[in-house]
């Protein structure tokens, strides 16, 4: 089982590289943390964006920018849906954000799922969580791309995070459905939602994880 993100790194080395598509490529801490993961051998990166300014800024951080291929294109919307096109085209195999902003980033991947995603297949977000106090690494959904989510959302949101838990080794990870409060309130739809769920769970139409809710936060 894997319990620090640093054994995600060395895992991910004995693995065959993957292709990087980096979006907007000009940011300093992109262009560095990129070039550790080629000079590792995790990745093989394509940078779009403005071809000029990521020499630049990559010879300011002292970064060889040799490292990566650059596909020029200075114009910001433009280099991301390019970037974006690359994964759907499967000449890269994933996706990464660089110098701009979450909220046009986000909606151009969600405005690409809808022509390419398979029907009624939700679009979500997980992120692993080492904290140095606590033992084991933690995964959270949804903080990226589904504000309010309905129970079918929900439902899809824990699914992913299972997956993700049982591929950093976690075979039986426990899935905690929090709430403002840990009690059922009618009047409180997301508790009478993460009941439901966690009563799913328990007649197996939820597999792979020990699922409790509502629990609230502090629990």
């Amino acid at each position: 089982m894997i319990t620090r993100l640093k054994e995600i790194a060395q895992k991910v080395k004995t693995l065959k590289s993957k292709r990087l598509s980096v979006a907007c490529g000009e940011d300093p801490h992109t262009i560095e943390a990129v070039a550790q993961a080629v000079k590792e051998g995790i990745v093989r990166a394509v940078l779009t964006g403005d071809r000029e300014k990521i020499i630049k800024v990559a010879d300011q951080h002292q970064v060889d920018s040799s490292l990566f291929e650059i596909d020029h294109e200075p114009e910001m919307n433009k280099a991301l849906v390019s970037a974006i096109s690359k994964v759907r085209t499967k000449e890269c195999d994933f996706l990464m954000k660089g110098l701009i902003d979450s909220a046009p980033y986000m909606h151009a991947i969600l405005e690409e799922s809808k022509k390419s995603s398979s029907s009624g297949q939700i679009v979500s977000h997980v992120s692993v969580i080492e904290l140095p106090t606590y033992f084991k690494l933690l995964t959270v959904s949804d903080i990226a791309v589904i504000p309010y989510p309905d129970l079918k959302q929900k439902i899809a949101m824990l699914n992913y995070s299972i997956d993700v838990a049982h591929k950093l080794g976690i075979e039986r990870p426990k899935s905690a459905l929090i709430c403002a409060v840990e009690k059922v309130n009618p009047k409180m739809n997301p508790t009478v939602e993460a009941a439901l769920i966690a009563k799913m769970a328990e007649r197996g139409q939820i597999k792979g994880s020990i699922v409790d809710g509502p629990l609230s936060l502090d629990l």
